[in-house]
C-alpha cells in the first residue's frame, strides 16, 4: 500500500511538460464543469479531490483527454461486466488491484491518480458500476471485525478493517464525482452486508435526489451464480427492478446438486480444541464474488437500451442540499494525506497550478 509518486514512476497518461498549454475547463474534456465542481463542494467532498481531477486535466497527455467511455468497471475481478459492455459495441474501462496490481489500487497515490483519470473519461450518461470488498461487512467476519449497526467502524485496531473503511469511502467519493458528472451508478453487495450502513454510504443516499437512488434484493442464483447468493444492489439506474427475479424450479434443483460439491460451498464449519464451532469463509466464498454471464449480460442489455432512449441527462436533477448536509467525520476515512502531500509537491515543482482547468478559480 506504499504510495507511489506519479513522477518518479511516469504513468502512462502523465505528462507534466504541456501543463501551460492545456485546454481551458470549457473544452477540456477531463476538466469539471463549474456545475459539477458547485456540487462537490456543497457536497463537503474535499477540495483535495478537485485539485486532483484539476491536475489530472491539466497534465494528461492529449491521447488520454477524451470522455468516450461507456462503462467503467470497478473491483471488477474477471471483468465479466466489461467483456458482456464490449460484446454490445460499448466502449469499456476497469481498475481492479487483482488483476492491475498498484495502477489499479485505490489505496495508492498512483492508483488513486490512474483510477480517477478513468472516471473522468465516462461520458454522460455513462456508468460506474463497482462492489467494494465485502470480506469484513459480512456475517461470515462479523466475531472478527467487531461490525454491527452500532459500531460500523468495526475493530479499527485491526489493519484490516482500516484498510475496509477507507476503499469504501474513497469509492463513495467516486460516485459522487460521477454524479456530479452525469452518469449513473450501481454499487453490489451480498445481501446480509454492513455496508448500507456505512455513514459515508448513507450520506450519499441522502444527499442525492431520492427518484435517483434506489435498493433491489434478489437471489445472484437465477442469474445462473453456482450458489444462491443473496444480493443487494444499490444505485441511480432507471432499470434496477429488471434485476428483481426469484428462483425457478429448475434452478433451485441446480443449487441443491451445488451444495454438495466442496468447491461451491462457501463457508466451512470447524471445532475448536475447546469445543466451540468455527464458521469460516471457503474458496467457494472467495469465487462467489465472480459475476454470472447472465447478470452482466442483463446489466449491458439494460444499460444500452436506456443511453439509447436517453433524452438529456437524469442526473442533471442532482442539487445542492438545501439546507446543506453536514458531510461525515470530514471524509477523515479515506485517509487522503499522501495525495494532499504529493499535490503540494506538484505545486512546489511547477507541474501542476492549482485550479487551471477548473469551472471554479477562485477556490
Amino acid at each position: 500500500l506504499k504510495p507511489l509518486d506519479p513522477r518518479s514512476s511516469p504513468q502512462p497518461w502523465y505528462q507534466p511538460g504541456i501543463t501551460m498549454v492545456r485546454k481551458a475547463w470549457t473544452t477540456n474534456p477531463l476538466a469539471l464543469s463549474k456545475r459539477a465542481s458547485s456540487l462537490l463542494i456543497a457536497w463537503g467532498i474535499p477540495l483535495v479531490v478537485l485539485h486532483c481531477c484539476d491536475m489530472i486535466a491539466q497534465n494528461a497527455h492529449p491521447d488520454y483527454c477524451h470522455r468516450d467511455v461507456d462503462l467503467l468497471d470497478a473491483f471488477g475481478g474477471h471483468g465479466e461486466v466489461s467483456k458482456q459492455f464490449s460484446a454490445q459495441g460499448m466502449k469499456t474501462s476497469y481498475f481492479d488491484l487483482a488483476t492491475e496490481g498498484n495502477m489499479g489500487d485505490i489505496m495508492s497515490t498512483d492508483g488513486w491518480y490512474n483510477c480517477l483519470l478513468k472516471l473522468l473519461q465516462v461520458k454522460e450518461g455513462g456508468l460506474l458500476v463497482g462492489g467494494p470488498p465485502c470480506g469484513s461487512w459480512i456475517w461470515v467476519n462479523r466475531s472478527t471485525s467487531k461490525r454491527s449497526k452500532d459500531h460500523i467502524f468495526g475493530d479499527t485496531k485491526r489493519p484490516y478493517i482500516r484498510l475496509a473503511n477507507s476503499i469504501t469511502c474513497r469509492f463513495v467519493i467516486f460516485s459522487l464525482i460521477a454524479v456530479a458528472r452525469g452518469l449513473e451508478i450501481l454499487w453490489e453487495q451480498p445481501s446480509g452486508s454492513l455496508m448500507p450502513e456505512f455513514p459515508y454510504l448513507k450520506f450519499m443516499a441522502i444527499v442525492m435526489d431520492p427518484v435517483l437512488w434506489g435498493k433491489v434484493r434478489f437471489p445472484m442464483g437465477a442469474y445462473g451464480h453456482p450458489n444462491c447468493k443473496p444480493t443487494l444492489l444499490m444505485g441511480s439506474v432507471p432499470y434496477l427492478a429488471s434485476f428483481k427475479r426469484k428462483l425457478t424450479p429448475k434452478d433451485k434443483r441446480r443449487l441443491q446438486k451445488n451444495k454438495a460439491v466442496k468447491k461451491h460451498q462457501m463457508v466451512k464449519k470447524t471445532i475448536s480444541k475447546s469445543g466451540k464451532v468455527q464458521v469460516t469463509g471457503s474458496h467457494g466464498m472467495r469465487a462467489s464474488a465472480v459475476y454470472p454471464r447472465q447478470f452482466a449480460k442483463h446489466l449491458a442489455t439494460q444499460h444500452k437500451a436506456f443511453m439509447a432512449r436517453a433524452v438529456g441527462c437524469r442526473q442533471n436533477s442532482a442539487k445542492a442540499p438545501d439546507p446543506p448536509v453536514k458531510a461525515p467525520y470530514r471524509w477523515r476515512h479515506a485517509t487522503l494525506e499522501d495525495v494532499r502531500k504529493d499535490l503540494k509537491q506538484m505545486v512546489k515543482d511547477g507541474t501542476y497550478r492549482p485550479i487551471l482547468t477548473t469551472g471554479l478559480d477562485w477556490v
